[in-house]
This record gives structure tokens, C-alpha cells and sequence, in this order.
């Protein structure tokens, strides 16, 4: 999983991240700044099929949340 946080100005910043699938804290993303990305590689291994809810936490107790459906 990959993503980038932003300004007006298109400059990327940074920010610690923790990513939890349904509740469950699975990782802390790092920053790879050659591509100004936020980079964790989580695993599903152990998730049932059906829709699990992806949750980023922002240090700034932000967050940010995507639905997503495995197979």
C-alpha cells in the first residue's frame, strides 16, 4: 500500500503512520522520499473474504479510511 499527504502547493510532508485493518493495528508505514510515498507492506493472510475496513492513523490523531473487498 502506498500513499502520498500534500499541501496546496503539490509539496509533500511527513507524518508517522500506522495502518489498522478493522480495528487491528497491522503496521507503521515508512517514507521513502526518492518517490515522497508512504510505503507498508501488510499482509491479509488470516482475513476471511468479505469487506474489511482500512484505517490510517496521522500522528496528528487524523484519519483516514477505505473499504475494501477480498476474494
Amino acid at each position: 500500500m502506498k500513499f502520498q499527504l500534500g499541501v496546496k502547493d503539490k509539496n509533500a510532508f511527513w507524518a508517522s503512520a500506522n495502518l489498522s485493518i478493522d480495528g487491528n493495528q497491522v503496521g507503521t508505514f515508512r517514507y521513502d522520499p526518492a518517490t515522497q510515498q508512504y510505503v507498508l507492506n501488510a499482509s491479509t493472510k488470516g482475513l476471511s473474504a468479505g469487506q474489511h475496513t482500512l484505517t490510517v492513523t496521522l500522528d496528528d490523531n487524523t484519519t483516514h479510511s477505505a473499504t475494501v473487498t477480498l476474494k
